[in-house]
């Protein structure tokens, strides 16, 4: 049994997957796995240096098979290629030309995020010296962050909320 709705609530459609910053390019966070695996290393290390430590007596090999870990975790970590998306912090493929989970364009990169303001800075300014060039030339400007969001619209999600 539904109980009754105050008035003044309307039902409203939910979009299921809609980017939260709907036309706005975003930038690729370029990194390593080299912190996550060298903790990862370090944890196997104290484990397994827990495990020597105990059967010798000797508690220096906790110490040393920890710091071992941690930086045979680092050196592998270094090596393993790990690109992020600035906008909604999911990993990217390599080649990814679009980010799967915000479904935003990848327009460039970037190596620390204090390099964030001047890409998108310089990322706007490109887009709007290309739209002004097109509208020079007498042309219509089509956004091409834009044409991706109309399927979506195309077909409306069946579920509501009150």
């Amino acid at each position: 049994m539904r109980a009754e709705e105050p008035e003044g609530r309307e039902e409203y459609q939910i979009r299921f997957g809609a980017r939260k910053r709907k036309g706005k390019p975003v930038l690729r966070l370029r990194g390593n796995k080299m912190k996550s695996t060298a903790f990862l290393g370090g944890a196997f290390g104290l484990a397994l240096g827990l495990a020597i430590a105990r059967f010798t007596g000797n508690p220096m090999f906790l110490l040393v098979a920890a710091m071992v870990g941690i930086v045979a975790g680092g050196i592998l970590g270094a090596k393993r290629e790990d690109d992020t998306c600035v906008g909604c912090d999911s990993s990217l493929a390599r080649d990814a030309t679009k980010c799967i989970r915000c479904n935003a364009r990848v327009v460039g990169e970037i190596t620390s995020m204090k390099e964030r303001h001047d890409a998108e800075e310089k990322v706007r300014k490109a887009r709007v010296a290309e739209r002004k060039r097109v509208e020079a030339a007498g042309g219509a400007w089509k956004d091409p962050d834009e044409e991706d969001d109309d399927e979506d619209a195309a077909a409306p999600s069946s579920a509501s909320v009150a």
